[in-house]
């Protein structure tokens, strides 16, 4: 069963996860997710998992969803793909 909050990216968004919390992009294709603090874990998509620290960015590519596993108490955004 999957579970976590759900987001539809068709608006830019910033938020923050608590440590251990899952965040499914849906329609991820082309979203940009964007670290600004803590740590996260990101796959979906191309089949490699990126770990993303402070300041470091992913475009998800090849992917209707990605999944984004707080690491660390974390702020992020989420950016449409275009």
């Amino acid at each position: 069963m999957e579970r976590g909050v759900r987001l539809h990216t068709s608006a830019h968004v910033v938020l923050e996860l608590g440590r251990g919390k899952v965040l499914w992009v849906c329609d991820g294709d082309g979203a940009q997710v964007t670290c600004h603090a803590g740590a996260l874990w990101v796959t979906g998509g191309d089949a490699r998992d990126v770990v993303l620290r402070s300041g470091e960015s992913l475009t998800v590519q090849r992917a209707r969803r990605a999944l984004v596993h707080a690491m660390h108490d974390s702020r992020l955004s989420v950016r449409p793909g275009t």
